[in-house]
């Protein structure tokens, strides 16, 4: 093979490499002629000459566009030009790659594709600040769209898919994207804050959340990661600067602490608004201790209230309305907390670990509560029961279980549940034995086998008392008229040391008794 003239060879491979990049020829006769130079200089050992040839020839063609991109920045069209050019190189620059196949396996040499991008991100990208005002027309384009305007928001994809082969999306993008949103979302965030309630202003802070989720796929996909601690700090978390009110020092504090912040909705039964506060809190630094925080304060000083009403009252009095109303009290308190732990706070440990944790501190602040509590019962049983069907009865005795385990003082109800379940099982009056067997069954594995006991030995007692009845009762029936006793008798036989009764009084009894 003849040695190649350098100068002409010099000639052929720009010719054809600037053909390509521009389109000026058939793709296909440059394609072949760079083919051609490319075989005949690596079989000259001249691979790494045509390597360099290549990537003057880039270089030049970077240097001629510039201008192009500079001029269609005078004519407002600077975004469009830079990616619509963008578009073509790339694409060349893939065609340029496939013809070096060649050179490629003869050298380890890096690929022009490679290289391309680097002169373009300095021939181009970087010159006269073309990246810089690219740059500021997108975040333009941004802005616009978040105040509700309609944009063409495939000039941000590509903007950004170029920044991304160039490897410089992150400086070049990124940083000044979120620095940007900083800047807008704190200034949005101060007027939506001063025009909605705190819910109101929840609520818009989560469109504005999901819209910039949506927004994001334009970008790099970790960008979501750096933008959401923006949306939170700027949005949620941010120190007040305007201090309208000394107590509140930031807007997290705002939020939970307002007029119709967390406290509020949980007086409200605002559980929607609580469900949006916790989504958007949850990962903010320190604001579920907070949370936390006021749940417990809520619970308390609403709890430590009620008990004080019943604890006021005359030791000795006995108004089991006013006692029955207290237990009903603490227990809508403590649904009302579940409620918002399960329903708000999706059940976090720490959250029911606070609500378990409080009421029982409250269920402990009186001894009172565990007399109470069995005069609930006992009302329960007497008189709420008839009206409720079985799965119902079922669930209000596994709450008289859950709540006899908050009860520090179980000594104390049960003596009172004893001497009210003797009342009623002497009284025979709305007893239900299912019922009743039914709770001393599932207290058993909560207290003292030796309490359970006795509880079910009261009941073999009034069985043994009826059967005994029933007996003297078929004897009557079965003697004459005239020898039948003309007084009716039941009789309750109860065996002592286990009914809490006072020992009767003697009684005589007439000799025809």
């Amino acid at each position: 093979m003849s040695y190649v003239n350098h100068n002409t060879m010099k000639k052929l491979v720009q010719d054809a490499v600037l053909d390509i990049l521009s389109e000026k020829r058939g793709v296909a006769y440059s394609y072949a002629e760079l083919y051609k130079a490319s075989f005949e200089l690596c079989n000259q050992g001249q691979g790494r000459q045509l390597h360099k040839l290549v990537q003057d020839a880039i270089a030049e063609y970077m240097n001629k566009y510039a201008a192009n991109v500079e001029e269609s920045d005078r004519e407002g069209n600077l975004l469009g030009v830079l990616l619509k050019f963008w578009t073509s190189f790339t694409t060349a620059l893939l065609m340029v790659d496939d013809v070096l196949f060649y050179l490629y396996g003869h050298l380890k040499v890096e690929r022009v594709s490679v290289i391309g991008l680097t002169l373009f991100r300095e021939g181009i990208f970087k010159t006269h600040d073309v990246g810089k005002r690219g740059r500021n027309y997108v975040l333009e384009l941004v802005e616009a769209e978040r105040r509700g305007e309609n944009i063409e928001g495939q000039y941000i994809v590509s903007f950004c898919h170029m920044l991304g082969k160039m490897a410089a999306y992150k400086e070049e993008f990124e940083d000044h994207f979120l620095s940007h949103t900083a800047i807008f979302y704190s200034a949005e965030g101060d007027n939506l804050f001063r025009e909605n309630t705190i819910g109101g202003y929840l609520r818009k802070v989560d469109e504005i959340f999901n819209k910039e989720a949506e927004r994001v796929k334009r970008y790099d996909n970790n960008t979501m990661v750096e933008l959401k601690k923006v949306l939170t700090e700027e949005l949620l978390t941010q120190e007040e600067k305007t201090r309208r009110n000394p107590r509140l020092h930031s807007r997290l504090d705002a939020i939970l602490n307002g007029d119709s912040g967390m406290v509020f909705m949980i007086e409200n039964l605002r559980f929607e608004e609580l469900r949006l506060m916790f989504k958007l809190l949850k990962d903010a630094d320190g604001a579920l201790h907070k949370i936390a925080a006021i749940l417990n304060d809520y619970f308390e000083q609403t709890g430590t209230s009620i008990v004080s009403t019943m604890t006021s009252l005359p030791v000795d009095s006995n108004l089991p309305k006013e006692q029955i109303l207290f237990i009903e009290k603490l227990l809508e308190l403590k649904a009302q907390v579940d409620r918002v732990v399960s329903e708000a706070f999706s059940s976090v440990a720490e959250f029911v670990d606070l609500a378990n944790i409080g009421f029982r501190k409250l269920v402990n602040l009186s001894e009172k509560t565990a007399e109470c509590f069995s005069v609930y019962v006992n009302d329960r049983f007497l008189h709420k029961f008839t009206k409720m069907q079985v799965n119902e009865i079922e669930d209000a005795i596994n709450g008289f279980v859950r709540f006899y385990e908050f009860i520090g003082a179980k000594d104390i109800f049960e003596n009172w549940f004893k001497r009210h379940l003797a009342r009623r099982l002497l009284g025979s009056k709305g007893v239900v034995k299912e019922n009743e067997e039914m709770f001393i069954s599932k207290l058993r594995n909560h207290c003292a086998f030796m309490y359970t006991k006795e509880l079910a030995d009261m009941f073999t007692d009034v069985e043994i008392s009826a059967t005994l009845t029933e007996t003297f009762q078929a004897d009557q029936n079965n003697m004459d008229e005239a020898e039948r006793n003309p007084i009716g008798l039941e009789m309750k036989i109860i065996r002592s040391g286990l009914w809490p009764l006072s020992a009767p009084p003697p009684i005589n009894l007439p000799k025809r008794l």
